[in-house]
């Protein structure tokens, strides 16, 4: 039996009287509890024999620590399986990632990774990628470090491989935002207006919850922020109207991405330069940089270092006042 294991699962499950049940976790491989009559036990199986070893009890032994020290053995205790596969070696290194990184950092890798067909890892190359990209020499780079750390591998092909990433300098012209603006298939239209209209990263909003809206501000929880901070904007009654329309749970960006773009026939571009364009047209408001650094988030901006530290103002008058003015400008440019 296969759960992902979490505090409330390992709490709820209950106990046997016939015989233990052994639950494997859907996150780490290898990892599980065995529940009995009286006791829940975490437990790791390693080696290639499979040898089981119980970790300890629970709620003596807390679910992250056991799962901490399951990743400790199985580190220590590496396969040495130079011809797994690479279908296999994925799966295990995304079963890790799942406890340590984003899920936004974690589909970005499972795109980036998955260009290649199942084989054994020893016979992969640099020319099964499109080494052109960066950002997929990166993903293979640290994937192939980890193969290298759990010895499937002996050399890493993507090592040494440049990895320096071209700054887009894209800002959408009036007729692309026109255009952009007119395209209706929701939820994806709400999010490209939203993004637009605040300048904030499409994960704020692909996973938007209306709890967080309240009197004309909106307050990001630090989990889904880059800075690991809460973030507060206000914003105005146009993108209001627009937050109801928000899925809270989005996915398949890049098929409504490519939907967008051959029905507004605005190419080349991507959600991020919605950003870079919220910021430019600031600029030409004449916004105050401070104020729309502290309205984007950016954290090493001109209020940086020791100033940063000394000045706590919020800027929340100064970008309320902002956002009226910006609102006003892309009512006019699209015909509002």
């Amino acid at each position: 039996m296969r759960i992902r294991l979490t505090d409330l699962s390992v709490r709820q499950l209950p106990f046997t009287d016939k015989g233990q049940l052994k639950i494997r976790d859907e996150v780490l491989p290898g990892f599980g509890l065995i529940v009995g009559k009286k006791s829940k036990s975490f437990f790791v199986m390693h080696g290639k024999d499979r040898r089981t070893q119980v970790i300890g009890r629970y709620p003596v032994v807390s679910l992250s620590d056991a799962r901490r020290e399951a990743m400790l053995v199985l580190a220590t205790n590496p396969r040495k399986n130079t011809a797994m596969g690479l279908t296999a070696a994925l799966r295990d290194y995304f079963s890790e990632c799942e406890v340590k990184n984003r899920p936004n950092t974690i589909r970005e890798y499972r795109r980036y990774l998955s260009t290649v067909p199942d084989k054994p890892l020893s016979e992969i190359k640099r020319s099964d990628i499109d080494t052109s990209h960066s950002h997929t020499v990166m993903a293979w780079r640290v994937f192939f470090n980890w193969c290298l750390k759990n010895e499937l591998v002996d050399r890493n092909p993507f090592n040494h491989l440049p990895t320096k990433v071209n700054k887009r300098e894209r800002v959408l012209a009036d007729r692309e935002i026109q255009a952009i603006w007119r395209y209706d298939y929701l939820p994806f239209a709400s999010i490209l207006k939203v993004c637009l209209l605040t300048g904030q990263r499409r994960s704020q909003f692909g996973s938007f919850n209306p709890e967080w809206y309240d009197d004309n501000i909106i307050t990001f929880p630090s989990e889904i922020m880059k800075g690991g901070r809460d973030h507060q904007i206000p914003i105005g009654s146009l993108c209001a109207q627009f937050l109801p329309d928000l899925p809270g749970s989005f996915s398949g960006w890049s098929k409504a991405k490519a939907r967008a773009d051959k029905n507004t026939g605005v190419t080349d571009w991507t959600l991020h330069d919605l950003r870079r364009t919220f910021a430019t047209i600031h600029a030409q408001l004449g916004t105050p940089i401070h104020v729309v650094e502290a309205y984007l988030a950016h954290t090493s901006g001109t209020i940086s270092g020791v100033a940063a530290i000394y000045i706590r103002h919020n800027w929340l008058a100064e970008m309320g006042e902002a956002v009226a003015r910006y609102e006003d400008h892309i009512e006019k440019l699209v015909g509002l």
